[in-house]
């Protein structure tokens, strides 16, 4: 996409989305969105994450980008097409240095102002599927980012506290404006033809 390509997109999809109302449909009798746990095996891809998980959902850390967007359902349809591949967590600077020092990491780094950044590579085993001796490595991450300033909205999910689909759609119309990313434009184009498809 070129610029003119990227400011129309986000234009077309700004729009598209505000005709939605999509906070009025969490309430709203007739099209809804729901939030829903998805099931373990959706997220069979982290294995070894689990620990660190379970430690940013005790500390306060806020679920967004796909994976927060995995547990939203239209009408009783999932918004999200795909797999998340990663996990997407906001933090406060305290908490986020306080989550480094209980898991002795300190390659993280900084990016504009005070917005620290952490990518965890988790590294998992796995096979061809069909019983034999192949086996394979493949890899996911764990991305952190930290800031002092509003916190996200949020809505409690069981022990995670999911961003609103406000500021995750919010959140991926910021980064394709940075740099449009192919993945986060075929996930709002998505989300609106979900929205369309399954509108009552």
């Amino acid at each position: 996409m070129n610029d003119l390509e990227v400011k129309e997109f986000l234009a077309e999809t700004k729009s598209e989305f505000r005709d939605f109302k999509l906070s009025e449909m969490v309430v709203d009798s007739k099209n809804k969105i729901t939030l829903k746990t998805p099931k373990k095996g959706f997220f069979s891809f982290l294995h070894k994450g689990w620990g660190l998980i379970d430690d940013l959902n005790e500390m306060g850390g806020i679920l967004t980008g796909s994976t927060a967007l995995s547990f939203y359902r239209f009408n009783g349809e999932p918004l999200l097409g795909r797999t998340p591949q990663d996990w997407d967590y906001l933090l406060d600077r305290e908490t986020f240095l306080k989550f480094c020092g209980k898991n002795n990491i300190s390659n993280f780094k900084y990016s504009t102002g005070r917005i620290m950044i952490l990518k965890l590579e988790i590294i998992n085993m796995g096979s061809d599927g069909y019983g034999g001796d192949d086996r394979f490595l493949f890899k996911h991450e764990i991305d952190i980012v930290a800031q002092d300033g509003d916190k996200t909205p949020y809505i409690e999910v069981g022990k995670y506290k999911v961003a609103t689909l406000e500021s995750i759609i919010q959140g991926k119309l910021d980064l394709i404006e940075l740099s449009p990313d192919t993945k986060h434009i075929k996930d709002c184009n998505l989300i609106i033809s979900k929205l369309h498809s399954h509108k009552r």
